[in-house]
């Protein structure tokens, strides 16, 4: 038996951050807006992290990365009891495959399904964040996509996850199950690379249904054995899966259907067969408007992170899904919050809070994706205040 302490059981009115997390996903009643950041697309970059710690004269050492191709970090306990933070997130270590460095530093990688990585960083030499360079099926023929085999999750990834989660579920707050890699379609772009992808769906479209069946069978296994060791205390498995630019969907929209949906379908109704309790988040970037019917069909209970696109209107969004699905995001990540000053970034978020929480429920606060860089701490305190 679960016991929450008593010091986190509060007046009658209240919530503890669980059952306010549980409550807006399913629109249910709730005292407050609840906060997430963390994980892999609501954390934050290490850079932007170190500048919020000086700026509140709290001395941390050792900053560690969370996620080490997006530079971001893990987040102090008490940065986030401070900012009123209702989620904590648990994530498995699967090892790289090969590092390489110079002077002792790491230079690039190769992650466990041999992508390579390499840094991406600024005039003063700080990465801002890896990223993909070659791919090992790019010239692959289909006996060879055949051959290839994906990963198996060993002990070694899990270790300590357990009791991290159960840690966090006694003390009250909602775990997030964060994901061991990029989704179904993500993987397949990979492993073949983007262009050669693109080629493949008019050229070899049967590559692409191979891979695509052979991440299908490795999603199923890794989200299997990962949610065996944590699930009990887990409220929400995070899947992410890109299917949006700026502007469109990556693929048409008949093809994303014919294609990927099935796969995807499949694997969320594996999910909540064996965890019917855990809702299922799913972080995809860019404008994928044509798809949310789908994506609703399929099982996804939270959609995260309503990137404020043009053609991803929120208010029309609530009003069509509002009681659907879940929204987690929006707040403009690539204009007000690293370029505006804190009053527009507290009136961005009043925006968000006026059409994506317009019922005061069904939305989990969080920014359009993970903090960056160039994010200054005011406007982090800014949009944070804005909730108050």
């Amino acid at each position: 038996m679960h016991i929450v302490p008593k010091e986190l059981v509060v007046g009658v009115n209240q919530l503890i951050p669980r059952e306010r997390i549980e409550n807006a996903i399913q629109f249910r009643e709730i005292d407050r807006i609840p906060r997430d950041l963390g994980g892999p697309v609501s954390g934050i970059s290490r850079i932007a992290y170190e500048k919020l710690l000086r700026y509140w004269n709290i001395l941390i050492k050792d900053i560690e990365f969370s996620d080490l191709i997006q530079q971001l970090a893990v987040i102090d306990e008490k940065v986030l009891t401070k900012l009123q933070i209702d989620t904590r997130h648990v994530k498995a270590n699967p090892p790289n495959k090969e590092e390489i460095r110079e002077n002792g530093k790491l230079s690039s990688f190769y992650n466990m399904y041999g992508i390579k990585y390499e840094p991406i960083g600024t005039s003063k030499q700080k990465i801002l964040y890896y990223e993909m360079t070659s791919y090992p099926l790019t010239e692959a023929s289909l006996e060879e996509v055949k051959d290839y085999k994906l990963p198996s999750p060993t002990e070694e990834w899990f270790l300590g996850c357990e009791k991290t989660a159960k840690k966090y579920w006694e003390q009250g707050y909602a775990v997030v199950a964060d994901p061991m890699s990029g989704g179904i379609l993500e993987q397949v772009i990979g492993l073949r690379g983007f262009h050669t992808f693109l080629s493949d769906l008019y050229g070899n479209r049967d590559i692409v249904e191979e891979l695509l069946d052979k991440n299908l069978d490795h999603q199923q296994l890794i989200w299997q054995k990962w949610l065996s060791e944590v699930g009990e205390y887990v409220s929400i498995a995070m899947y992410g899966d890109d299917y949006g630019t700026q502007e469109r969907l990556l693929i048409h929209p008949q093809m994303w259907r014919d294609l990927v949906k099935p796969k995807v379908k499949t694997l969320i109704r594996s999910i909540k067969k064996d965890f019917p309790h855990i809702k299922i988040q799913l972080h995809s970037c860019g404008s994928i408007v044509e798809i949310i019917p789908d994506l609703i069909e399929v099982g996804f209970d939270i959609l995260n992170p309503v990137q404020p696109t043009p053609r991803m209107d929120h208010a029309s969004l609530k009003q069509k899904y509002g009681s659907k699905i879940c929204f987690h995001g929006g707040v403009d990540i690539q204009e007000v919050l690293p370029r505006g000053s804190p009053l527009q970034v507290e009136q961005e978020v009043n925006r968000i809070l006026d059409t994506l929480a317009s019922d005061h429920t069904g939305y989990i606060f969080a920014m359009a994706h993970n903090i960056l860089a160039d994010v200054p701490p005011e406007n982090i305190l800014a949009a944070f205040k804005a909730l108050d």
